[in-house]
């Protein structure tokens, strides 16, 4: 009934190439060994940041909590604490990104939480996405702000499900790449219903009692613009787990790459 945690200290690779090893395990009782496994593991060496070429990146942090963080990280861009620059902003060489949890918590009655409720930053996202812009939502408490009809829940997973391994957001990532982040195993905290249309694709998926009804990463289409609204914990743990690095840059060079 007791949990160890043991840290075993590893030489990252030097430059950016990905080291492919195994983690041998030995648990000895007395002195007498009782068990041996021998795991694959990959070490990633810890990669930049950085903004895509000819794009112009624009970070949403009104709070200050996590922009610095990915600043710090080597990522170049434009700190916005609210909407009203949008409107000079060219869609065409920008994405906003909204930095986790920076839209607030989740709106309530009664002890439940409210979706589709009316936000007045919705307007500026609205305007920006129907000029073709592009969003990149990290993982947030609320989307009201984001005109999509997305509907949020509290759901929580350790495992997820890649349903298009071929999007440019899975980019040197498989399957075992979204189960049991570091260093609590939770993927994600709080995921929206799998879309059944209104132009949202689930491109990862969590189940429970009634299927994979839920939806972690989703790409939606929002007339010329397009909006990745992923609630999976990349901003959170992006120094945390290799993958949720891996995935925030892909998902931001994706983003800078349409048309």
């Amino acid at each position: 009934g007791e949990t160890l945690s043991v840290s075993a200290p590893a030489s990252a690779p030097k430059g950016r190439e990905t080291l492919q090893t195994e983690l041998e395990t030995v648990l000895l009782s007395e002195s007498r060994e009782i068990h041996r496994a021998r795991s694959p593991i990959r070490i990633e060496p810890p990669v930049p940041l950085y903004a895509p070429a000819g794009a112009k990146v624009l970070l949403y942090d009104p709070e200050g909590k996590w922009g610095s963080l990915y600043l710090g990280l080597g990522l170049k861009a434009e700190v916005l604490k609210d909407f009203a620059g949008l409107k000079a902003a060219d869609p065409s060489a920008s994405v906003l990104i909204l930095s986790a949890w920076s839209l607030g918590p989740a709106q309530e009655t009664g002890g439940r939480p409210v979706i589709g409720i009316q936000d007045d930053r919705s307007v500026d996202l609205a305007a920006f996405l129907s000029r073709g812009g592009r969003i990149l939502s990290l993982e947030q408490e609320n989307l009201s702000a984001l005109p999509l009809g997305a509907s949020m829940t509290d759901k929580a997973s350790t495992m997820t499900f890649i349903t298009a391994p071929e999007h440019p957001v899975f980019a040197g990532l498989g399957p075992e790449d979204f189960m049991f982040w570091a260093p609590d195993h939770y993927v994600s905290r709080r995921e929206l219903l799998r879309p059944a249309g209104g132009g949202g694709k689930a491109l990862l998926v969590s189940g429970g009692a009634s299927g994979l009804s839920h939806a972690p990463i989703v790409e939606w289409f929002a007339g010329p613009g397009r909006a990745l609204v992923v609630q999976a914990l990349a901003g959170e743990k992006l120094t945390l787990d290799p993958a949720a690095r891996r995935l925030f840059q892909n998902a931001l060079n994706y983003l800078s790459s349409l048309p």
